[in-house]
Protein backbone atom coordinates (compact mmCIF):
# COMPACT_ATOMS: atom_id res chain seq x y z
CA UNK A 1 0.00 0.00 0.00
CA UNK A 2 1.33 3.20 -0.75
CA UNK A 3 1.51 6.53 0.84
CA UNK A 4 -1.56 7.94 -0.53
CA UNK A 5 -3.62 5.06 -0.36
CA UNK A 6 -3.03 4.74 3.37
CA UNK A 7 -3.43 8.70 4.01
CA UNK A 8 -6.92 7.86 2.27
CA UNK A 9 -7.89 5.16 4.54
CA UNK A 10 -6.94 6.76 7.46
CA UNK A 11 -9.38 9.67 6.62
CA UNK A 12 -12.29 7.73 5.98
CA UNK A 13 -11.43 5.55 9.12
CA UNK A 14 -11.28 8.96 10.73
CA UNK A 15 -14.47 10.30 9.62
CA UNK A 16 -16.12 7.24 10.05
CA UNK A 17 -15.35 7.43 13.70
CA UNK A 18 -16.47 10.87 13.89
CA UNK A 19 -19.86 10.11 11.86
CA UNK A 20 -20.58 7.25 14.37
CA UNK A 21 -19.51 9.51 17.56
CA UNK A 22 -21.79 12.53 16.44
CA UNK A 23 -24.22 9.82 15.46
CA UNK A 24 -24.37 8.39 19.23
CA UNK A 25 -24.36 12.54 20.59
CA UNK A 26 -27.30 13.95 21.76
CA UNK A 27 -28.48 17.32 20.79
CA UNK A 28 -32.16 17.79 22.07
CA UNK A 29 -32.79 18.20 25.79
CA UNK A 30 -35.45 15.72 25.53
CA UNK A 31 -33.40 12.91 24.51
CA UNK A 32 -31.39 13.51 27.60
CA UNK A 33 -34.66 14.01 30.03
CA UNK A 34 -35.72 10.08 28.31
CA UNK A 35 -32.32 8.60 29.82
CA UNK A 36 -32.83 6.31 32.27
CA UNK A 37 -30.43 6.01 35.27
CA UNK A 38 -28.23 3.35 33.98
CA UNK A 39 -28.39 5.15 30.32
CA UNK A 40 -27.01 8.38 31.76
CA UNK A 41 -24.30 6.46 33.85
CA UNK A 42 -22.97 5.54 30.67
CA UNK A 43 -21.88 9.43 29.89
CA UNK A 44 -23.59 9.99 27.09
CA UNK A 45 -22.22 12.77 25.09
CA UNK A 46 -24.43 15.53 24.84
CA UNK A 47 -24.02 18.99 22.53
CA UNK A 48 -27.17 20.94 22.83
CA UNK A 49 -28.24 24.46 22.55
CA UNK A 50 -30.54 26.38 24.64
CA UNK A 51 -31.96 29.61 27.15
CA UNK A 52 -31.18 29.70 30.80
CA UNK A 53 -34.31 29.72 32.63
CA UNK A 54 -32.67 29.25 36.10
CA UNK A 55 -29.24 30.65 37.29
CA UNK A 56 -27.70 30.23 40.85
CA UNK A 57 -23.89 29.83 40.12
CA UNK A 58 -22.15 27.80 39.71
CA UNK A 59 -25.40 25.36 38.51
CA UNK A 60 -28.38 26.52 36.22
CA UNK A 61 -31.32 25.53 33.88
CA UNK A 62 -31.26 25.43 30.52
CA UNK A 63 -33.96 24.49 28.06
CA UNK A 64 -34.97 24.46 24.24
CA UNK A 65 -37.72 23.51 22.11
CA UNK A 66 -38.31 20.12 23.77
CA UNK A 67 -37.52 20.48 27.02
CA UNK A 68 -35.35 21.71 29.90
CA UNK A 69 -32.18 19.93 32.10
CA UNK A 70 -30.07 20.52 35.02
CA UNK A 71 -25.82 21.74 34.07
CA UNK A 72 -24.06 20.89 37.05
CA UNK A 73 -21.19 23.26 36.76
CA UNK A 74 -20.07 22.72 40.13
CA UNK A 75 -19.72 18.80 39.86
CA UNK A 76 -18.01 19.12 35.95
CA UNK A 77 -15.53 21.37 38.24
CA UNK A 78 -15.12 18.94 40.46
CA UNK A 79 -14.33 16.63 37.75
CA UNK A 80 -12.14 18.28 36.12
CA UNK A 81 -14.32 18.73 33.00
CA UNK A 82 -14.16 22.52 33.05
CA UNK A 83 -13.05 25.37 34.15
CA UNK A 84 -15.14 29.00 34.22
CA UNK A 85 -13.37 32.15 34.89
CA UNK A 86 -14.68 35.67 36.51
CA UNK A 87 -15.73 36.67 33.08
CA UNK A 88 -17.97 33.98 31.73
CA UNK A 89 -19.70 33.91 35.30
CA UNK A 90 -20.47 37.46 34.93
CA UNK A 91 -21.88 37.09 31.53
CA UNK A 92 -24.28 34.16 32.10
CA UNK A 93 -27.76 35.23 33.22
CA UNK A 94 -31.22 33.86 33.13
CA UNK A 95 -31.96 34.32 29.14
CA UNK A 96 -28.41 33.85 28.08
CA UNK A 97 -28.48 31.88 24.91
CA UNK A 98 -25.58 29.08 25.27
CA UNK A 99 -24.61 25.77 23.42
CA UNK A 100 -23.09 23.57 26.45
CA UNK A 101 -21.28 20.67 25.14
CA UNK A 102 -20.95 17.58 27.76
CA UNK A 103 -21.55 14.20 29.31
CA UNK A 104 -24.93 12.88 31.30
CA UNK A 105 -24.95 11.38 34.23
CA UNK A 106 -27.77 10.00 36.64
CA UNK A 107 -28.55 13.31 39.26
CA UNK A 108 -30.05 12.89 42.62
CA UNK A 109 -33.40 12.81 41.01
CA UNK A 110 -33.50 13.43 37.08
CA UNK A 111 -30.61 12.74 34.71
CA UNK A 112 -28.31 16.29 34.85
CA UNK A 113 -25.40 17.51 32.21
CA UNK A 114 -21.70 17.99 33.17
CA UNK A 115 -20.65 20.44 31.15
CA UNK A 116 -17.10 20.72 28.86
CA UNK A 117 -17.74 23.54 27.40
CA UNK A 118 -19.91 26.85 27.55
CA UNK A 119 -20.30 29.33 24.54
CA UNK A 120 -22.84 31.91 25.12
CA UNK A 121 -24.07 33.26 21.62
CA UNK A 122 -26.25 36.56 23.31
CA UNK A 123 -29.65 36.00 24.73
CA UNK A 124 -33.25 35.19 23.88
CA UNK A 125 -36.59 36.05 25.84
CA UNK A 126 -36.97 33.64 28.89
CA UNK A 127 -40.26 31.15 27.34
CA UNK A 128 -42.98 31.87 29.87
CA UNK A 129 -43.92 28.30 30.67
CA UNK A 130 -46.64 26.19 29.91
CA UNK A 131 -49.27 25.41 32.56
CA UNK A 132 -48.67 23.13 34.64
CA UNK A 133 -50.43 19.33 34.68
CA UNK A 134 -51.20 19.03 37.82
CA UNK A 135 -50.58 14.70 37.69
CA UNK A 136 -47.18 15.41 36.04
CA UNK A 137 -46.37 17.97 38.20
CA UNK A 138 -46.81 16.43 41.49
CA UNK A 139 -45.09 13.52 39.85
CA UNK A 140 -42.15 15.05 39.45
CA UNK A 141 -41.89 14.76 35.47
CA UNK A 142 -42.30 18.28 34.30
CA UNK A 143 -38.42 18.82 36.45
CA UNK A 144 -36.35 21.24 34.48
CA UNK A 145 -39.25 22.71 32.58
CA UNK A 146 -40.55 26.38 32.52
CA UNK A 147 -43.88 25.81 33.93
CA UNK A 148 -46.97 28.35 34.96
CA UNK A 149 -49.37 28.01 38.01
CA UNK A 150 -52.00 29.88 39.67
CA UNK A 151 -52.48 30.01 43.56
CA UNK A 152 -51.90 31.84 46.96
CA UNK A 153 -49.47 32.52 49.23
CA UNK A 154 -49.89 30.64 52.45
CA UNK A 155 -46.36 31.68 54.07
CA UNK A 156 -43.42 33.21 53.40
CA UNK A 157 -39.74 32.88 54.63
CA UNK A 158 -36.47 34.51 54.35
CA UNK A 159 -33.53 32.07 52.90
CA UNK A 160 -29.86 33.29 52.27
CA UNK A 161 -30.55 33.70 48.28
CA UNK A 162 -34.22 34.86 48.47
CA UNK A 163 -37.46 34.07 49.62
CA UNK A 164 -39.65 30.91 49.97
CA UNK A 165 -43.13 30.87 50.29
CA UNK A 166 -45.61 28.22 50.43
CA UNK A 167 -48.33 28.58 47.61
CA UNK A 168 -51.72 26.33 47.99
CA UNK A 169 -53.14 25.76 44.26
CA UNK A 170 -55.99 23.68 43.06
CA UNK A 171 -54.14 20.52 42.92
CA UNK A 172 -52.30 21.11 46.26
CA UNK A 173 -49.67 22.57 48.33
CA UNK A 174 -45.84 23.28 47.06
CA UNK A 175 -42.83 25.76 47.57
CA UNK A 176 -42.08 28.41 45.69
CA UNK A 177 -37.98 29.62 45.76
CA UNK A 178 -37.84 33.44 44.56
CA UNK A 179 -34.34 34.93 44.35
CA UNK A 180 -34.38 38.38 45.47
CA UNK A 181 -33.40 39.89 42.40
CA UNK A 182 -37.36 39.00 41.65
CA UNK A 183 -39.22 40.01 44.50
CA UNK A 184 -37.67 42.31 47.10
CA UNK A 185 -40.45 42.68 49.99
CA UNK A 186 -42.82 40.18 49.47
CA UNK A 187 -44.92 40.81 52.61
CA UNK A 188 -47.85 41.62 50.70
CA UNK A 189 -48.24 38.88 48.69
CA UNK A 190 -49.50 36.78 52.56
CA UNK A 191 -52.45 35.20 50.97
CA UNK A 192 -52.75 36.80 47.75
CA UNK A 193 -53.48 35.07 44.45
CA UNK A 194 -50.75 34.84 42.00
CA UNK A 195 -49.69 33.35 39.16
CA UNK A 196 -46.43 31.80 39.05
CA UNK A 197 -43.46 31.20 36.39
CA UNK A 198 -40.58 28.94 36.72
CA UNK A 199 -38.56 25.93 36.69
CA UNK A 200 -40.47 23.02 38.36
CA UNK A 201 -38.14 21.22 40.68
CA UNK A 202 -38.08 18.33 42.88
CA UNK A 203 -37.40 17.83 47.01
CA UNK A 204 -36.19 14.07 46.73
CA UNK A 205 -33.99 11.19 48.89
CA UNK A 206 -30.94 10.37 48.86
CA UNK A 207 -32.34 7.57 47.42
CA UNK A 208 -33.48 9.37 44.51
CA UNK A 209 -37.25 9.21 45.28
CA UNK A 210 -39.45 11.89 45.04
CA UNK A 211 -40.87 14.18 48.23
CA UNK A 212 -42.16 16.45 46.54
CA UNK A 213 -42.49 19.02 43.75
CA UNK A 214 -41.17 22.55 43.72
CA UNK A 215 -41.05 25.85 41.90
CA UNK A 216 -38.13 28.37 41.30
CA UNK A 217 -38.42 31.54 39.58
CA UNK A 218 -35.60 33.05 38.86
CA UNK A 219 -36.46 36.03 36.13
CA UNK A 220 -38.24 39.14 36.66
CA UNK A 221 -42.11 38.86 36.10
CA UNK A 222 -42.15 35.36 37.45
CA UNK A 223 -44.50 36.42 39.95
CA UNK A 224 -47.77 38.74 39.27
CA UNK A 225 -50.42 39.37 41.63
CA UNK A 226 -53.45 38.53 40.12
CA UNK A 227 -55.82 39.51 43.14
CA UNK A 228 -54.20 41.57 46.07
CA UNK A 229 -54.83 39.52 49.80
CA UNK A 230 -58.09 41.11 51.52
CA UNK A 231 -57.29 43.26 54.77
CA UNK A 232 -57.48 41.67 58.24
CA UNK A 233 -61.23 43.37 59.00
CA UNK A 234 -62.11 41.72 55.21
CA UNK A 235 -61.21 38.51 56.24
CA UNK A 236 -64.04 36.32 57.40
CA UNK A 237 -64.90 35.37 60.67
CA UNK A 238 -65.23 31.86 61.31
CA UNK A 239 -66.60 29.68 64.99
CA UNK A 240 -63.92 27.57 65.66
CA UNK A 241 -66.24 24.76 65.42
CA UNK A 242 -66.64 25.53 61.65
CA UNK A 243 -62.86 25.30 60.61
CA UNK A 244 -62.70 21.87 58.42
CA UNK A 245 -66.42 20.95 58.61
CA UNK A 246 -68.63 19.71 55.86
CA UNK A 247 -69.75 22.69 52.96
CA UNK A 248 -71.81 21.75 49.80
CA UNK A 249 -69.56 25.03 48.64
CA UNK A 250 -65.54 24.82 48.49
CA UNK A 251 -63.48 27.02 50.55
CA UNK A 252 -60.95 28.99 48.95
CA UNK A 253 -57.42 28.21 50.56
CA UNK A 254 -57.30 32.02 51.94
CA UNK A 255 -57.22 33.12 55.80
CA UNK A 256 -59.86 33.34 58.17
CA UNK A 257 -60.53 34.98 61.32
CA UNK A 258 -61.32 33.03 65.01
CA UNK A 259 -61.68 34.41 68.47
CA UNK A 260 -61.32 32.59 71.63
CA UNK A 261 -60.15 32.79 74.75
CA UNK A 262 -56.59 31.93 75.52
CA UNK A 263 -55.45 29.11 77.54
CA UNK A 264 -51.82 28.61 76.81
CA UNK A 265 -49.26 30.31 75.27
CA UNK A 266 -45.96 29.86 74.23
CA UNK A 267 -44.70 33.13 72.21
CA UNK A 268 -43.32 32.49 68.90
CA UNK A 269 -44.66 28.84 68.66
CA UNK A 270 -48.34 28.74 69.11
CA UNK A 271 -51.35 29.41 71.49
CA UNK A 272 -54.35 27.29 72.35
CA UNK A 273 -57.45 28.83 72.10
CA UNK A 274 -61.11 27.68 73.70
CA UNK A 275 -64.25 28.87 73.18
CA UNK A 276 -67.31 26.77 73.56
CA UNK A 277 -66.66 23.17 73.44
CA UNK A 278 -64.13 23.60 71.11
CA UNK A 279 -60.42 24.10 71.13
CA UNK A 280 -58.17 25.18 68.71
CA UNK A 281 -54.21 25.06 68.44
CA UNK A 282 -52.94 27.83 66.59
CA UNK A 283 -49.16 28.46 65.15
CA UNK A 284 -47.72 31.98 64.92
CA UNK A 285 -43.85 33.08 64.66
CA UNK A 286 -45.09 36.07 66.37
CA UNK A 287 -43.50 37.01 69.43
CA UNK A 288 -46.94 38.51 71.25
CA UNK A 289 -47.19 37.04 74.35
CA UNK A 290 -51.02 36.57 75.63
CA UNK A 291 -51.85 35.88 79.30
CA UNK A 292 -54.20 33.17 80.18
CA UNK A 293 -58.28 34.33 79.78
CA UNK A 294 -57.07 36.97 76.88
CA UNK A 295 -59.79 36.85 74.38
CA UNK A 296 -58.02 37.57 71.20
CA UNK A 297 -58.70 37.47 67.71
CA UNK A 298 -56.45 35.55 65.55
CA UNK A 299 -55.65 35.68 61.26
CA UNK A 300 -53.83 32.39 59.69
CA UNK A 301 -54.46 29.74 57.48
CA UNK A 302 -56.49 26.56 58.23
CA UNK A 303 -54.82 23.23 57.71
CA UNK A 304 -54.76 19.91 58.99
CA UNK A 305 -52.23 18.47 60.96
CA UNK A 306 -52.12 15.03 62.43
CA UNK A 307 -55.66 14.66 61.93
CA UNK A 308 -56.65 17.78 63.50
CA UNK A 309 -57.91 21.06 62.01
CA UNK A 310 -55.41 24.03 63.45
CA UNK A 311 -54.47 27.34 62.38
CA UNK A 312 -51.16 28.00 60.97
CA UNK A 313 -48.71 31.03 60.02
CA UNK A 314 -51.54 33.15 62.17
CA UNK A 315 -51.32 36.76 63.95
CA UNK A 316 -53.18 37.90 66.42
CA UNK A 317 -54.47 40.37 69.04
CA UNK A 318 -56.28 41.08 72.03
CA UNK A 319 -59.74 42.66 72.21
CA UNK A 320 -61.27 41.55 75.72
CA UNK A 321 -60.56 39.19 78.91
CA UNK A 322 -62.73 36.23 79.98
CA UNK A 323 -62.45 33.94 82.76
CA UNK A 324 -59.84 31.28 82.11
CA UNK A 325 -62.45 27.69 80.92
CA UNK A 326 -62.18 25.26 84.30
CA UNK A 327 -60.03 22.14 84.52
CA UNK A 328 -62.43 19.05 83.43
CA UNK A 329 -61.66 16.32 85.65
CA UNK A 330 -61.28 13.28 83.51
CA UNK A 331 -58.83 11.11 83.29
CA UNK A 332 -56.77 10.18 80.26
CA UNK A 333 -58.30 6.35 79.78
CA UNK A 334 -61.88 8.73 79.63
CA UNK A 335 -60.93 10.70 76.69
CA UNK A 336 -59.71 7.72 74.65
CA UNK A 337 -62.79 5.76 75.64
CA UNK A 338 -64.89 8.46 74.16
CA UNK A 339 -63.14 8.91 70.85
CA UNK A 340 -63.36 5.53 70.23
CA UNK A 341 -67.08 5.15 71.42
CA UNK A 342 -67.82 8.16 68.49
CA UNK A 343 -65.38 6.22 65.91
CA UNK A 344 -67.58 3.26 66.63
CA UNK A 345 -70.75 5.40 65.83
CA UNK A 346 -69.52 7.45 63.06
CA UNK A 347 -70.85 10.45 65.32
CA UNK A 348 -68.89 13.32 67.18
CA UNK A 349 -67.36 12.92 70.76
CA UNK A 350 -69.89 13.60 73.02
CA UNK A 351 -69.40 15.82 74.75
CA UNK A 352 -66.56 16.29 72.67
CA UNK A 353 -63.20 15.21 72.02
CA UNK A 354 -61.33 17.21 74.46
CA UNK A 355 -58.23 17.94 72.54
CA UNK A 356 -56.72 21.54 72.91
CA UNK A 357 -59.12 21.45 76.61
CA UNK A 358 -57.89 21.98 79.90
CA UNK A 359 -58.02 18.61 82.03
CA UNK A 360 -57.10 17.28 85.27
CA UNK A 361 -56.44 13.89 86.46
CA UNK A 362 -54.07 11.72 88.83
CA UNK A 363 -51.12 9.95 87.57
CA UNK A 364 -47.48 8.57 88.90
CA UNK A 365 -44.79 9.88 87.83
CA UNK A 366 -42.08 7.84 86.17
CA UNK A 367 -39.29 10.19 85.31
CA UNK A 368 -38.36 13.63 84.55
CA UNK A 369 -36.60 14.79 81.44
CA UNK A 370 -34.57 17.98 81.22
CA UNK A 371 -33.34 20.44 78.67
CA UNK A 372 -35.31 19.01 75.85
CA UNK A 373 -34.32 19.36 72.13
CA UNK A 374 -36.42 22.01 71.07
CA UNK A 375 -36.02 24.31 74.08
CA UNK A 376 -33.15 24.32 76.64
CA UNK A 377 -35.37 25.88 79.71
CA UNK A 378 -38.12 22.48 79.41
CA UNK A 379 -38.92 19.85 81.36
CA UNK A 380 -40.91 16.68 80.18
CA UNK A 381 -42.64 14.33 83.05
CA UNK A 382 -43.64 10.62 82.09
CA UNK A 383 -46.18 9.42 83.45
CA UNK A 384 -48.17 6.53 84.53
CA UNK A 385 -52.34 6.69 84.47
CA UNK A 386 -53.42 3.67 85.52
CA UNK A 387 -51.08 1.29 82.74
CA UNK A 388 -51.38 4.65 79.95
CA UNK A 389 -47.59 6.15 79.56
CA UNK A 390 -48.05 9.44 78.76
CA UNK A 391 -46.02 13.11 78.91
CA UNK A 392 -46.59 16.39 80.67
CA UNK A 393 -44.76 19.13 79.10
CA UNK A 394 -43.81 22.54 80.35
CA UNK A 395 -41.93 25.13 78.80
CA UNK A 396 -40.08 28.37 79.97
CA UNK A 397 -38.73 29.21 83.52
CA UNK A 398 -40.90 27.80 85.59
CA UNK A 399 -39.79 24.22 84.47
CA UNK A 400 -36.84 24.73 86.92
CA UNK A 401 -39.76 24.73 89.66
CA UNK A 402 -40.51 21.15 89.11
CA UNK A 403 -36.57 19.18 88.41
CA UNK A 404 -36.98 18.74 92.14
CA UNK A 405 -39.88 16.20 91.84
CA UNK A 406 -39.29 12.35 93.04
CA UNK A 407 -40.49 9.34 91.13
CA UNK A 408 -43.10 7.33 92.21
CA UNK A 409 -44.78 10.70 93.66
CA UNK A 410 -48.70 10.66 93.31
CA UNK A 411 -49.20 13.99 91.16
CA UNK A 412 -52.59 15.57 90.27
CA UNK A 413 -51.67 16.76 86.93
CA UNK A 414 -54.04 19.73 84.93
CA UNK A 415 -53.21 20.48 81.48
CA UNK A 416 -53.93 21.15 77.68
CA UNK A 417 -54.76 18.01 76.12
CA UNK A 418 -53.11 17.32 72.87
CA UNK A 419 -54.01 13.75 71.03
CA UNK A 420 -52.04 11.38 69.39
CA UNK A 421 -53.23 10.00 66.03
CA UNK A 422 -51.75 6.47 64.38
CA UNK A 423 -48.95 7.06 61.46
CA UNK A 424 -50.98 5.58 59.28
CA UNK A 425 -54.78 5.36 58.20
CA UNK A 426 -57.13 2.25 59.33
CA UNK A 427 -59.54 1.12 56.44
CA UNK A 428 -62.37 2.86 57.90
CA UNK A 429 -63.99 6.37 57.12
CA UNK A 430 -62.93 7.86 60.90
CA UNK A 431 -59.59 7.94 63.07
CA UNK A 432 -59.37 8.19 66.51
CA UNK A 433 -56.97 8.69 69.27
CA UNK A 434 -55.18 6.35 70.95
CA UNK A 435 -52.93 7.94 73.05
CA UNK A 436 -52.65 11.29 74.34
CA UNK A 437 -50.25 13.97 76.16
CA UNK A 438 -50.67 17.64 78.07
CA UNK A 439 -48.97 20.82 77.78
CA UNK A 440 -48.44 22.22 81.56
CA UNK A 441 -48.65 25.99 81.58
CA UNK A 442 -47.03 26.85 85.08
CA UNK A 443 -45.54 25.14 87.78
CA UNK A 444 -48.83 25.20 89.62
CA UNK A 445 -50.17 22.85 87.47
CA UNK A 446 -48.33 19.83 89.27
CA UNK A 447 -49.87 19.51 92.80
CA UNK A 448 -48.10 16.45 94.73
CA UNK A 449 -50.67 14.16 96.30
CA UNK A 450 -48.66 11.98 97.53
CA UNK A 451 -44.51 11.57 98.43
CA UNK A 452 -43.20 8.30 97.15
CA UNK A 453 -41.86 5.80 100.54
CA UNK A 454 -38.65 6.56 101.60
CA UNK A 455 -37.99 2.97 99.96
CA UNK A 456 -38.00 4.39 96.69
CA UNK A 457 -36.17 2.01 94.15
CA UNK A 458 -33.00 4.02 94.06
CA UNK A 459 -32.42 4.37 97.81
CA UNK A 460 -33.16 0.99 98.16
CA UNK A 461 -30.50 0.22 95.56
CA UNK A 462 -28.05 2.60 97.52
CA UNK A 463 -28.76 0.35 100.97
CA UNK A 464 -28.26 -2.72 98.81
CA UNK A 465 -25.14 -1.06 97.72
CA UNK A 466 -23.55 0.03 101.02
CA UNK A 467 -24.63 -3.38 102.28
CA UNK A 468 -23.03 -5.31 100.29
CA UNK A 469 -20.01 -3.60 100.65
CA UNK A 470 -20.25 -3.73 104.33
CA UNK A 471 -20.83 -7.18 103.88
CA UNK A 472 -17.92 -7.74 101.60
CA UNK A 473 -15.50 -5.93 104.01
CA UNK A 474 -17.03 -8.35 107.03
CA UNK A 475 -15.87 -11.85 104.94
CA UNK A 476 -12.87 -10.07 103.84
CA UNK A 477 -12.31 -9.30 107.91
CA UNK A 478 -13.17 -12.83 108.40
CA UNK A 479 -11.02 -14.52 106.16
CA UNK A 480 -8.14 -12.65 107.18
CA UNK A 481 -8.97 -13.31 110.91
CA UNK A 482 -9.25 -16.63 109.78
CA UNK A 483 -6.10 -16.32 108.52
CA UNK A 484 -4.18 -14.86 111.11
CA UNK A 485 -5.35 -17.73 113.69
CA UNK A 486 -4.45 -20.38 111.30
CA UNK A 487 -1.33 -19.00 111.30
CA UNK A 488 -0.57 -17.91 114.97
CA UNK A 489 -2.48 -21.77 116.03
CA UNK A 490 0.28 -23.33 113.86
CA UNK A 491 2.62 -21.38 115.17
CA UNK A 492 1.91 -22.08 118.49
CA UNK A 493 2.15 -25.74 118.07
CA UNK A 494 5.27 -25.44 116.58
CA UNK A 495 6.18 -23.91 120.25
CA UNK A 496 3.78 -26.69 122.03
CA UNK A 497 6.02 -29.62 119.88
CA UNK A 498 9.44 -26.91 120.82
CA UNK A 499 8.65 -26.89 124.22
CA UNK A 500 7.29 -30.97 124.11
CA UNK A 501 10.28 -32.25 122.49
CA UNK A 502 12.51 -29.73 125.26
CA UNK A 503 11.14 -31.50 128.17
CA UNK A 504 11.47 -34.77 126.44
CA UNK A 505 15.14 -34.07 126.48
CA UNK A 506 15.41 -32.71 129.70
CA UNK A 507 13.90 -35.74 131.21
CA UNK A 508 16.20 -37.96 129.09
CA UNK A 509 18.79 -36.05 130.08
CA UNK A 510 18.27 -36.08 133.80
CA UNK A 511 17.31 -40.19 133.46
CA UNK A 512 21.00 -40.12 131.56
CA UNK A 513 22.40 -38.00 134.60
CA UNK A 514 20.74 -40.17 137.47
CA UNK A 515 21.61 -43.56 135.92
CA UNK A 516 25.58 -42.19 135.25
CA UNK A 517 25.32 -41.16 138.63
CA UNK A 518 24.56 -44.44 139.96
CA UNK A 519 26.72 -46.02 137.75
CA UNK A 520 29.74 -43.86 139.19
CA UNK A 521 28.63 -43.95 143.03
CA UNK A 522 27.66 -48.17 142.37
CA UNK A 523 31.20 -48.76 140.90
CA UNK A 524 33.82 -46.13 140.09
CA UNK A 525 32.99 -44.92 143.12
CA UNK A 526 33.30 -48.22 145.41
CA UNK A 527 36.17 -49.14 143.02
CA UNK A 528 38.59 -45.93 143.64
CA UNK A 529 37.27 -46.34 147.52
CA UNK A 530 38.84 -50.05 147.46
CA UNK A 531 42.04 -48.93 145.11
CA UNK A 532 42.38 -46.31 148.27
CA UNK A 533 41.72 -48.98 150.58
CA UNK A 534 44.71 -51.27 149.13
CA UNK A 535 46.81 -48.08 148.68
CA UNK A 536 46.40 -47.18 152.03
CA UNK A 537 47.25 -51.07 153.30
CA UNK A 538 50.10 -51.24 151.06
CA UNK A 539 51.42 -47.69 152.27
CA UNK A 540 50.76 -49.25 156.16
CA UNK A 541 52.40 -52.31 155.90
CA UNK A 542 55.61 -51.28 153.68
CA UNK A 543 56.52 -47.97 154.45
CA UNK A 544 57.79 -46.74 158.03
CA UNK A 545 55.48 -44.07 159.64
CA UNK A 546 58.23 -41.72 159.68
CA UNK A 547 58.74 -41.54 155.97
CA UNK A 548 55.34 -41.53 154.87
CA UNK A 549 55.25 -38.05 152.97
CA UNK A 550 57.23 -38.19 150.94
CA UNK A 551 56.66 -42.08 148.89
CA UNK A 552 54.79 -42.33 146.06
CA UNK A 553 52.29 -44.39 147.72
CA UNK A 554 51.65 -41.38 149.74
CA UNK A 555 51.00 -39.60 146.14
CA UNK A 556 48.80 -42.34 144.51
CA UNK A 557 46.42 -42.21 147.49
CA UNK A 558 45.97 -38.49 147.33
CA UNK A 559 45.26 -38.63 143.86
CA UNK A 560 42.67 -41.53 144.13
CA UNK A 561 41.09 -39.12 147.13
CA UNK A 562 41.14 -36.19 144.91
CA UNK A 563 39.66 -38.44 141.82
CA UNK A 564 36.90 -39.20 144.23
Amino acid sequence: MDRRTWLIAALLTAASGYCANAADTLVKIADVRTLTRDEAAEERHVHVRGVITWLEFPNMVIQDDSGGVWVHILEARRRGLISIDDAIHAKLSCGSDVEVTGISIPGGYATILLPTSIVIHGSKPVPDGHPIDPRQFFAGSEAGERVEVHGIVQAIESVPTGWQLVVSSDFGQFPVMAMKSVLQQPEHLLDAEVRLRGVAGSLFNGRGELIGPRLLCGSPGDILTEKEAPPPEAVPLVPLNELMGFSPHARPPHRVRVRGTVTLSVPGEFVYLQHGDRAVRVETTAATAFAEGDEVEMIGFVQQRSFIAMLVGAEGRKIGQNPVPAAVSISPQEIIEINSVSKSRGLPAKPHDFDGHLVRFSARLLAVQKELEHHPDSLRLVLDTGGMILTAEIVGPESLQLTNLLPESVLEVTGIVQLDFPDKLLPTNRVHAQRLDVYLRTAADIAVLRRPSWWTPSRLIGVLAVASVLLIGVLIWVWELRRQVSRKTLELAAEMRARRDAVIEFDATMRERTRLAANLHDTLLQTMSGLAYQLEACESESIPAATRKANHLETARRMVQRGQ
